[in-house]
C-alpha cells in the first residue's frame, strides 16, 4: 500500500534542483539538455532516476530547447511499453520552474561501466544481452520509432541483469528528420544521414555486441579488438550481419534475438559487485533467462513487406498493456491504504466481498482506510494500532513512514480515501488475501504553522492486494488488520 508524500526538507546534495516530494542523492549522468539525478520517491521510498532539465535558468534559449527536447522524450516514452525500455512514471515539477521526468532507476548500471570493469562479456552473456535489446528495438519499430543512440552508456541494467534501452531523447519518429545529428561516436553508422532509420538501429546493436563481446569499440566502422576463441561462428557471423555496408542485408532486430538465442543458450549477466540492491550484488534468477528464451521465441510484429527496402515499417496493432505498465502507469505522489508495495492498476474480475456470516470485507477495508488516514493527518502513530497486525511488515512500514513524516514536521491536510470496490482472492484460517480499488484525495504537505509545503493532487485508481488477518479480542463484531502486501 502506498506511502505519504512529502517535501523533501533539503535541496540535496550541491547543485541538485529541488524538487518537491523527492530527496536526491547523487549525480548519475549529465547530457546536453538534461541531468540525471538519483533520487528517493518520499511517497514510495524507492530509486527512480530524475531526469531534470539542464543549463541556467536566465539562458532563454537554451531553456527552451532543453525543455522542448524533454517533452519530446516524454512524448516518446508514453507511447512504448516493453520490459526492456526503461519505463517513465510520471512528470513533476521542479521548484522554481520547469518539469522533471520520474524513471525507473536501473541499480546494475551501464554496459559502459560493466565492460569498463570486465574488460567484456562471456558469449552466453552477450546473447543475455543482445535477445532482449533485440525485441526491444523491433517494439520500438512496430510503433513507428527507432531509438537513434543505442550505446553502452544507454544499455543499463535492473538489479536482476535485465538490460533496459535507456534515453529516448534521440528518438525520431519513422521517416521524419531529425533536427540535428546525434548519436554516440563509436555506435552511430559512418556516413548515416540523421533522419530516423530502423537500419542504423541495428548496425548500432551490432556495434554494441561487438563491444560487450571483444571489449573494443569499433574502429573506423569496422569490426576491430580480438575475437575471442570461445566465442560461436554463429554470434560472430550475427554480429557481422548487423554491421553490413549492405543495409538492406541486415538482420531485423527480431531476427537478432533468434539469431543470437541459436548461436548460444543465454546465462544471466554477471553485474558488478557493488551494483543492484544494498546488500549485495543482485540475485541472477533463471527468470531472467525465461524471459530470454520467451523473447527470442516471439513472433515479428507484423510489418509492410516493402519495409526492408524502403526501411519504413506499418505501425504494428497496439498490444494490450502490460503488468509492467500497470503497475507503474499513473503513478503519483500519493497516500494509498496500508503499505501498497504491489500496486497495479488492473481490471478486476468478480468476486465475493463476505468473508463469512454478516461480514463484509469493503465495509472492514474502508473502516481500515479511515483509521491510516488518522495516522497521517496526525502524524501519530497510534491510530496504526487499528490498522495493522502488531509486529507485522505492514505496521513497520507505517511506523517508520509516519515517524519520517513527523521528523520532518509535517502532516497530511485534507486526505481521504475511496475504497469502491473489494474482492476476496484466498482465504485461510483466520486470515483473508483480498484485492481493493482505492483512489485517494488531493491534500497538502503542511507545517505545524498552517503554512504549506507542497498540493498532491488526487490519485487514479489504484487496485492493491492485501493480507488480512483478525484482529484479537473479546466480544463484539471481528475485524480484521493487515499483515503484508503480496
Amino acid at each position: 500500500m502506498g506511502t505519504p508524500s512529502f517535501e523533501s526538507a533539503s535541496a540535496g546534495p550541491d547543485g541538485a534542483p529541488l524538487v518537491p516530494g523527492f530527496e536526491l542523492r547523487r549525480l548519475l549522468g549529465r547530457g546536453a539538455h538534461a541531468d540525471v539525478w538519483l533520487a528517493t520517491d518520499l511517497a514510495s521510498d524507492d530509486p527512480v532516476a530524475l531526469k531534470v532539465r539542464a543549463g541556467r535558468p536566465d539562458d532563454a534559449s537554451a531553456a527552451g530547447e532543453a525543455a522542448a527536447a524533454l517533452a519530446r522524450e516524454v512524448a516518446l516514452l508514453r507511447r512504448i511499453d516493453h520490459p526492456n525500455v526503461v519505463r517513465l512514471h510520471r512528470v513533476v515539477a521542479v521548484a522554481g520552474g520547469g518539469l522533471a521526468m520520474v524513471l525507473e532507476f536501473a541499480p546494475g548500471g551501464s554496459l559502459a561501466g560493466l565492460i569498463a570493469e570486465r574488460v567484456r562479456l562471456d558469449p552466453p552473456e552477450v546473447t543475455t544481452l543482445l535477445v532482449p535489446l533485440g525485441r526491444a528495438l523491433g517494439h520500438l519499430h512496430g510503433r513507428g520509432l527507432v531509438h537513434g543512440d543505442v550505446s553502452p552508456g544507454n544499455v543499463l541494467f535492473a538489479a536482476d541483469g535485465r538490460p533496459m534501452l535507456s534515453d529516448l531523447g534521440a528518438a525520431r519518429v519513422l521517416g521524419r528528420p531529425g533536427d540535428g545529428a546525434w548519436g554516440t561516436p563509436g555506435f552511430t553508422e559512418p556516413g548515416a544521414a540523421t533522419a530516423a532509420d530502423q537500419a542504423g538501429d541495428v548496425w548500432a546493436l551490432g556495434a554494441v555486441g561487438w563491444f560487450a563481446l571483444t571489449g573494443v569499440p569499433l574502429r573506423r566502422g569496422a569490426p576491430a579488438g580480438e575475437v575471442p576463441a570461445d566465442a560461436p561462428a554463429g554470434l560472430v557471423d550475427l554480429l557481422r550481419a548487423c554491421l553490413d555496408a549492405d543495409r538492406p542485408a541486415r538482420p531485423e532486430p527480431t531476427e537478432v534475438a533468434r539469431r543470437a538465442w541459436a548461436a548460444v543458450p543465454p546465462v544471466p549477466i554477471r553485474l558488478l559487485p557493488w551494483a543492484g540492491a544494498p546488500g549485495g550484488p543482485p540475485v541472477a534468477s533463471s527468470e531472467v533467462t525465461r524471459r530470454i528464451r520467451a523473447a527470442a521465441a516471439a513472433p515479428r510484429p507484423d510489418a509492410d513487406p516493402r519495409a526492408r527496402r524502403t526501411g519504413v515499417r506499418r505501425p504494428a496493432h497496439p498490444l494490450p498493456r502490460s503488468r509492467w505498465r500497470r503497475v507503474v502507469a499513473g503513478a503519483l505522489a500519493v497516500v494509498v491504504l496500508g503499505v501498497l508495495g504491489g500496486v497495479c492498476l488492473a481490471a478486476f474480475g468478480r468476486g465475493s466481498t463476505r468473508a463469512g456470516a454478516g461480514e463484509d470485507i469493503t465495509a472492514a477495508v474502508r473502516d481500515l482506510a479511515v483509521r491510516r488516514t488518522l495516522a497521517f493527518t496526525t502524524t501519530s502513530t497510534a491510530p496504526l494500532a487499528g490498522v495493522d497486525e502488531p509486529g507485522s511488515p505492514a505496521m513497520a512500514a507505517d511506523t517508520a513512514l509516519v515517524r519520517r513524516l513527523a521528523a520532518r514536521g509535517l502532516h497530511l491536510d485534507g486526505l481521504s480515501f475511496t475504497v469502491s470496490t473489494v474482492r476476496v482472492v484466498t482465504r485461510g484460517p483466520g486470515e483473508l488475501c483480498v484485492e481493493a480499488a482505492v483512489t485517494t484525495s488531493a491534500h497538502r504537505q503542511v507545517r505545524p504553522d498552517g503554512s504549506l509545503v507542497a498540493r498532491v493532487p488526487a490519485s487514479p485508481v489504484r487496485v492493491v492486494r492485501l493480507v488480512l488477518v483478525r484482529a484479537p479480542g473479546g466480544g463484539g463484531p471481528q475485524r480484521w488488520l493487515v499483515r503484508r502486501v503480496i
